[in-house]
């Protein structure tokens, strides 16, 4: 559970909030100049380094699910004699470094079939970046499994560990993981030629 604080003029936490406030922190440990709060996925610490800076870490660990609506498989064209046209769901691609995708796949045409869509119904887990899954014609109406279509996963398509970090230090502060284009949610910093940003968002 993170903090709860009130900023405005007279505000006050419940008890509630307060008695949350305290079993956060009562989570707490420190640890060879760590000081680490977990909740969930999230992780945050302040960690006093060898150089003599601060690090101040905000990392939410990702599941590697496949987070994308649609792949684009290829090849998308084949004859009629290798797959069939129609709607194939609860297909599970094959490969790559995690499990559980499963996605339904639609297929239309009578000289060549072709594949028209590919909708993510299940993300799955432990999926990388790199990762090729491929579908085999056999889960699309052929008789047997000689031909395939694939795809290969990218930070795009994957849910992927998140971290941001603050380094004080003697001569300055910086924040490394900062986007380097504008991000979609208004509010968060970026660099752009330079100069840190505020985005206002899409």
């Amino acid at each position: 559970m993170a903090i709860v604080t009130r900023t405005g003029k007279g505000s006050k936490l419940t008890i509630a909030e307060m008695d949350g406030n305290l079993n956060t922190l009562a989570s707490a440990s420190l640890v060879d100049g760590v000081y680490t709060i977990t909740s969930g996925s999230r992780t945050d610490s302040i960690t006093a380094l060898a150089s003599g800076s601060i690090e101040i870490k905000s990392l939410l660990a990702g599941d590697g699910s496949v987070t994308a609506e649609t792949l684009t498989f290829s090849p998308t064209f084949f004859e009629t004699d290798t797959i069939v046209a129609g709607t194939y769901t609860g297909v599970q691609p094959t490969s790559g470094s995690g499990t559980g995708l499963t996605v339904t796949v639609v297929t239309s045409g009578e000289l060549e079939v072709v594949i028209d869509s590919v909708t993510v119904t299940d993300g799955g887990t432990g999926y990388e970046v790199g990762d090729v899954v491929s579908i085999a014609t056999s889960a699309l109406g052929a008789e047997s499994s000689t031909e395939s279509t694939t795809v290969e996963l990218t930070s795009d398509d994957l849910n992927l560990d998140q971290q941001q970090r603050i380094l004080m230090t003697p001569t300055g502060i910086s924040m490394p993981d900062l986007p380097t284009s504008d991000p979609s949610v208004a509010g968060q910093l970026y660099t752009s030629e330079g100069a840190l940003t505020v985005s206002s968002g899409e």
